[in-house]
């Protein structure tokens, strides 16, 4: 059975998720995402004082054991910058707080947005989709990125040992 075949088979068997759509080149299969479920205002609300309660005790000056100081201070910094200003639009557009405040411990250069924007403040969201760009290197994510690195261990800044 081709991987064609086996990709045919389980979109059949699974129903919603991943849609293949056109090819992007000879051979390849692209796919998007189901759309997110919108979220009501209540429970926007409810998931926006959540994060700013795990955001407002993270302590500047007690770093997670897997996180040096001056690291700490940039997630931090780039957690407040896009709780700030893009959390709401994020969290009615589908992202979890794993997709935004994510970090794998044992590279905190990767998991979430905030672990990836490293300081740039030219982010743009389109739904679900993040992208920015940095010393002229761009780079995106998208919302339920994260939910595919639960299983690798990626935490949230919140949840980091101390």
């Amino acid at each position: 059975m081709s991987y064609l075949d086996r990709l045919k088979t389980r979109i059949a068997e699974t129903g919603v998720g991943d849609i293949p759509t056109e090819p992007t080149e000879p051979g390849s299969v692209s796919f998007v995402s189901a759309p997110p479920r919108p979220f009501s205002d209540a429970q926007a609300r409810a998931t926006l004082r959540h994060w700013h309660g795990h955001l407002r005790v993270l302590d500047p000056y007690a770093p997670p054991r897997a996180v040096d100081g001056a690291r700490w201070q940039d997630l931090r910094d780039d957690s407040w910058w896009i709780y700030e200003n893009f959390a709401s639009q994020a969290v009615r557009n589908g992202w979890s707080a794993l997709d935004l405040f994510g970090l794998l411990p044992w590279d905190n250069k990767l998991g979430g947005l905030v672990a990836r924007l490293r300081g740039a403040r030219n982010l743009k969201m389109a739904g679900p989709k993040a992208t920015w760009s940095s010393w002229g290197i761009t780079d995106w994510t998208c919302a339920s990125a994260g939910d595919g690195l639960v299983s690798s261990g990626i935490t949230l800044l919140w949840e980091l040992p101390r």
